[in-house]
């Protein structure tokens, strides 16, 4: 359609006229007491982006109705217009009590018509200032919104445009949401033309503050939007019923939005009384990342108000994990035991850097310092806390200092059911206050990351095979790989490739694939090593291209380098998951068995002996202990090197390198008797054990290390 000049004017159907100035601000004029098809318009009641909302009467059904009678801009553009019927085909299912009822969509000549639910009331920002609005009416209020947001998102319908003028406030009290999801529709616009930004009855300029102090960082910068925008509204909302102030606002439209996406909001504007849980809760809902709020509104209803339609809400403890199904946990702060009470920094000086050291392992949720903090100085049962901030584990401790010794405590919870999962104390001499912080630290992270990864496995396993997600799949997969039998591996290749139908983006699955893979190289258990080595590099770049971020892909990523005998492209992969997380057992691992593999093991030693004294129930410790007796051997200890050698075979696993070093050295020691006994056992598990095959499937690429070894076992009597 081309538009006619400025100022022209089209009468259709003698009741409704449309003028417009050169297609800039188009303008519909209806009158009262008109007809369109079976609906008699009877007041206008707003104006806004979208166009009119007119008050009216269905004649058919007698009853009344609210008409929005869309732009002109959407109702010509085809791509717009088909978009918009989708839409409002999928929001007219929507049956929630909370939720105004889409009824009909029309198109008459040039226009199109929405026909929606008339919502008797004030909206929600009208309601706000005419009424000081008491704690628990604001909680009802946000159980009524969560209650609704709820049901729409089990559909699959975000709103995108949630704020106090969308929320309608009936006379007796109850709560309904209007234009929900219709914000979809205008994603490509621009910021000013969407009705994102604009709402009735105020100017352009005062339209996109309105809205703007609503928007989530990620749809501030023009990103992809998922229910957790949603949260962020919902959490303004709360926020601004408590305080009676927004959470984020500005003199402009720049400045709000640049409040939004670097501010955090006045905490201290919250009310004394304000419970921890509410407090921690809001926290949660307006973190600027989207992984760190709640993944779903019942979340936040669950933990902290009940919904109006269905009386009290048991708690959700059996499921609590975070984004992608990922496990989620959060630090309490640390009792300060100390006889000073001044010395609360040190407690919380503890509780915040393993904060952001269990941040870095990627895998699991985190919940942030602040939302934590909100319970300091308070003692909640822990199942209560678990559900309040919708985690799955807990972690608690205390401080006590004395003279120049502290002592630390910790404890991992299971918030569902209120079990220990470990717990340990630690006591350090208090020579330089922060380096026995972070010495603490790095300990405790590296001790509960294994031990929350063996839960997790456990976990997983007592699903029922026909209720699991992708991480349950994942996590199944790990139990059969640390089995690492050749059926075990084949199991969790098949789960990886399960977890990975689920969610292709799963960075962990790629991880673990490329695990089984090079398991199955190093242990003998491939028909294909060549091929599986090549696919556990695939996986592997393929885990890093997901999170680069994470310390346990980087750290795959470089013994795929080093399975593939390429030392220099390993060592630098591995040096980077060390400094994604100094505590993560597996990269010191790497780098000392990168050491030894490639001519230096005595620079490998102390990384391996770091990677035992960080993890000592790690499910590999089989291959932790054959590689210091690679090393001692290397180097010429062979009794220290029989030693680790003999604790290695204690371990689970038949990883053939642990007979082949201990072989060796006892080869270089001339203890041939015992070196044949050993012969005898290996050969009868593989019969093709042989110098030969030592030489093809071991992963030195010193050739002077090489010949050492193979040195020792011909000395031992090794067949050729």
């Amino acid at each position: 359609m081309s538009w006619p000049g400025a100022q022209a004017r089209r009468r259709l159907n003698r009741r409704i006229t449309i003028s417009w100035d050169d297609g800039a601000h188009m303008a519909l004029v209806i009158d009262a007491d008109r007809m369109v098809l079976h609906y008699r318009f009877v007041e206008k009641l707003g104006e806004g982006a979208m166009g009119l909302v007119w008050k009216a009467i269905d004649t058919t059904l007698d009853r009344e109705v609210a008409i929005k009678v869309l732009r002109i801009a959407v109702s010509h553009d085809p791509d717009r217009l088909a978009r918009f019927e989708r839409e409002a085909k999928l929001l007219a299912r929507l049956t929630h009590p909370g939720i105004a009822r889409v009824y009909s969509l029309h198109h008459v000549g040039d226009l199109s018509l929405l026909a929606m639910e008339l919502v008797a009331g004030e909206d929600l920002s009208t309601h706000l200032a005419r009424h000081d609005v008491s704690q628990p009416e604001a909680l009802d209020i946000a159980g009524q919104i969560a209650d609704a947001l709820d049901a729409a998102h089990a559909q699959g319908i975000v709103h995108r445009d949630l704020k106090p003028a969308n929320i309608r406030v009936t006379p007796e009290g109850q709560i309904k949401l209007l234009d929900f999801g219709l914000a979809k529709v205008f994603a490509q616009e621009s910021m000013a033309d969407s009705p994102t930004v604009a709402s009735p009855g105020v100017t352009v300029q005062g339209t996109i503050l309105g809205t703007a102090a609503y928007m989530s960082p990620e749809q501030a910068k023009g990103h992809s939007v998922d229910q957790r925008a949603d949260i962020w509204a919902f959490g303004c909302v709360l926020f601004e019923m408590l305080t009676g102030q927004p959470a984020f606002s500005g003199q402009s439209m720049i400045d709000t939005l640049a409040a939004v996406l670097k501010v955090d909001p006045d905490w201290n504007l919250l009310p004394d009384e304000t419970p921890p849980a509410i407090r921690a809760s809001l926290v949660r809902c307006l973190a600027k990342e989207p992984a760190e709020r709640f993944d779903r509104i019942s979340d936040f209803r669950d933990g902290v108000v009940a919904p109006r339609t269905g009386g009290p809400v048991p708690a959700r403890t059996d499921d609590r994990r975070g984004s992608a199904g990922r496990p989620s946990i959060a630090v309490l702060p640390f009792d300060n035991l100390a006889l000073q009470p001044g010395e609360d920094y040190f407690a919380d000086g503890v509780t915040e850097e393993i904060i952001i050291a269990l941040s870095r392992v990627k895998w699991l949720f985190v919940i942030a310092r602040n939302s934590s903090f909100a319970y300091k100085g308070s003692r909640p049962d822990i199942r209560t806390a678990a559900r309040e901030l919708g985690v799955r584990y807990l972690l608690q401790g205390s401080v006590r200092r004395a003279a120049q010794r502290v002592r630390v405590t910790a404890q991992l919870v299971d918030g569902a059911t209120g079990t220990q999962v470990w717990a340990n104390r630690y006591d350090r001499a208090l020579a330089d206050i922060f380096d026995v912080q972070d010495e603490l630290t790095n300990t405790i992270i590296a001790a509960i990351e294994p031990e929350l990864a063996r839960a997790e496995r456990v976990r997983a396993r007592s699903k029922r095979p026909d209720n699991v997600d992708a991480w349950d799949s994942y996590q199944r997969g790990m139990h059969h790989l640390y089995l690492a039998t050749r059926e075990d591996l084949h199991e969790a290749q098949t789960l990886f490739a399960r977890a990975l139908d689920l969610d292709p983006n799963l960075g962990p699955a790629h991880t673990g694939s490329a695990e089984a893979y090079y398991i199955g190289a190093v242990y003998g258990h491939s028909s294909a090593p060549d091929e599986d080595r090549d696919r556990a590099l695939v996986a592997a770049r393929r885990a890093v291209d997901l999170e680069p971020d994470s310390a346990a892909a980087h750290c795959t990523l470089g013994r795929i380098h080093y399975l593939r005998r390429e030392h220099d492209r390993a060592l630098p992969e591995l040096a980077i998951a060390l400094e994604l997380n100094p505590s993560y057992a597996w990269a010191h691992y790497g780098v000392g068995a990168a050491l030894v593999f490639s001519g230096h093991a005595e620079e490998g030693l102390p990384h391996l002996e770091r990677a035992i004294r960080l993890s000592p129930r790690d499910p590999y410790m089989g291959s932790f202990l054959v590689r210091m007796a690679d090393a001692y051997m290397l180097t010429g200890d062979y009794e220290t090197s029989v030693e680790w050698a003999r604790k290695a075979l204690l371990q689970p696993g038949t990883q053939w390198s642990r007979y082949a070093v201990l072989i060796a050295s006892l080869g270089h020691l001339g203890r041939r008797d015992d070196a044949r006994r050993i012969i005898a056992e290996v050969t009868s598990l593989r019969p093709d054990f042989s110098v030969a095959f030592v030489q093809t499937t071991h992963l030195y690429s010193d050739p002077a290390y090489m010949s050492h070894y193979v040195d020792g076992l011909m000395k031992a009597g090794l067949p050729e």
